[in-house]
């Protein structure tokens, strides 16, 4: 999924950031009712937010469609 979403967004970081905010968004809603003893705002948006800071911002979709990229997790 991450890999995924590198390749769409390539040539957009920043529409990239603003997907995941608003995902993250989401899931702070649906966490907070659905499992409070498991929400953490902090843990929620390193796991949303910092990923792609630590991906290379070249991988193309070229490389992701020859299966080129390994996906990180």
């Amino acid at each position: 999924m991450k890999i995924a979403l590198l390749a769409d967004y390539e040539h957009d970081r920043v529409s990239l950031f603003v997907y995941l905010a608003s995902s993250l968004s989401s899931a702070v809603d649906d966490l907070s009712k659905l499992r409070p003893d498991l929400f953490d705002v902090d843990s929620l948006f390193d796991r949303f937010m910092s990923w792609p800071n630590h991906c290379r911002p070249e991988v193309s979709k070229v490389e992701f469609a020859a299966g080129l990229v390994p996906e990180h997790k």
